[in-house]
């Protein structure tokens, strides 16, 4: 099939621009999605399933509030068994920790991740199940 000159120019001028960034192309897969406005500037999800990237989005999400509710309680809460350890400069908690207390916590989330996606932890495998709910690990206190 031989596609003429004008007929790309015509393609490329019609495609649809994104939202958030104006400059770049809409990344398609991202439409329908909740919240999207078409920000994918590196091209994430044409190259990653898009379920996967969905997971990995909530997950961090879930971590990162998590470590903002560390970081305050650790003003007002210490265990008296940590006492000889504290630092005033929450950036030097690492260090005074130690390599094997960062590494407790490392190896914990492991064990997280293999429990509540029942062993599939590969972005190959952690969706075969085609029912399975991005961010859904069947855990709702309120029910």
């Amino acid at each position: 099939m031989n596609v003429s000159y004008n007929e790309q120019a015509s393609t490329a001028l019609n495609a649809e621009m994104s939202k958030s960034v104006p400059f770049l192309l809409n990344p398609s897969k991202t439409d329908g999605l909740i919240g999207s406005v078409g920000f994918d500037p590196i091209n994430w999800s044409d190259n990653f399933d898009i379920k996967w990237l969905q997971e990995s989005e909530i997950k961090h999400g879930r971590v990162a509030m998590l470590a903002t509710a560390g970081f305050m309680a650790q003003q007002f809460v210490s265990f008296p068994m940590f006492a000889d350890i504290h630092v005033d400069d929450s950036n030097l908690a690492p260090a005074a920790v130690g390599i094997s207390g960062m590494m407790q916590i490392v190896f914990f989330a492991g064990v997280e991740e293999w429990r509540t996606n029942k062993g599939q932890i590969t972005m190959e495998t952690m969706f075969a199940d085609s029912d399975r709910v991005p961010g859904d690990f069947g855990f709702d206190p309120l029910n």
